[in-house]
């Protein structure tokens, strides 16, 4: 039977950079290592491309570095490069601001038509990764994808007679709230975080202390040079960002 274990994640663990977030990355890797032997798999493909790889000056994905460390099995990258976007029709956020100037959209019906466009797209990429997995032929395979992928493409491989097997629907880190710590506005600034961007470009504006046992769900990280912010939200349906750095949380991994 041609299985797919299926693993939805951030794109962040798929790549071995150094910083706060590398133990992530190894308990991403084990993780990954723990459903190879649980589901005797041969193969990994993934929403990744060299081109990806590059921007990040990295030449390998950790799935790149697992299959090796495993005798040297299988890999596909399934994600199209720039290039090969264009060749299957896929518009990014650039052609829509092209078009928003053309047409003179409002800013209501730019944001709306690159919603829209995203969709689409996202769609026009999971048929493309299918139609690699399916050429890869290669069986049981894990799938590595975005989390947002993750339901449409699981729905999109059973109608193709391929069976699934939902690992993680969106691995990550979950948080436990240990003594009073600095909750921050959502508009402040890690969510534009980058790796080359360090803890003391970062503007924080406190909305007020998070208290120890109180529940939150990660949505959402970005890293830094040196920290690591998490975007969570509450029952209440309010949401704030949250800092490694500042001592009142305790990270665990699935």
């Amino acid at each position: 039977m041609r299985t797919v274990v299926l693993v939805g994640t951030d794109h962040k663990f798929q790549k071995p950079i150094d910083g706060p977030h590398r133990a992530g990355i190894e308990n991403f890797k084990k993780t990954i290592r723990v459903l190879f032997e649980r589901h005797n798999l041969c193969a990994i493909a993934e929403e990744m491309s060299p081109a990806a790889l590059q921007e990040a000056n990295i030449r390998e994905s950790v799935a790149q570095q697992l299959c090796k460390e495993l005798g040297g099995l299988p890999h596909n990258f399934s994600d199209p490069t720039e290039n090969e976007r264009r060749t299957l029709g896929i518009l990014d956020n650039g052609d829509m601001m092209i078009k928003s100037m053309d047409n003179d959209w409002s800013r209501e019906q730019l944001d709306s038509a690159i919603h829209i466009n995203s969709e689409v797209s996202n769609r026009i990429r999971e048929r493309e990764w299918l139609r690699r997995i399916l050429e890869f032929n290669q069986w049981p395979l894990l799938f590595i994808c975005g989390a947002n992928h993750f339901v449409h493409f699981a729905k999109l491989l059973r109608e193709s007679d391929l069976c699934v097997l939902e690992a993680y629907q969106d691995w990550g880190p979950n948080l436990e709230v240990s003594k009073p710590t600095p909750l921050y506005s959502v508009d402040t600034y890690p969510h534009r975080a980058k790796f080359h961007h360090s803890l003391n470009e970062v503007k924080r504006t406190t909305t007020r202390q998070l208290l120890p046992d109180e529940k939150v769900t990660v949505i959402e990280s970005a890293c830094g040079k040196d920290f690591w912010a998490f975007k969570i939200a509450f029952e209440a349906g309010t949401e704030g960002w949250l800092l490694d750095v500042d001592g009142g949380i305790y990270i665990t991994f699935p």
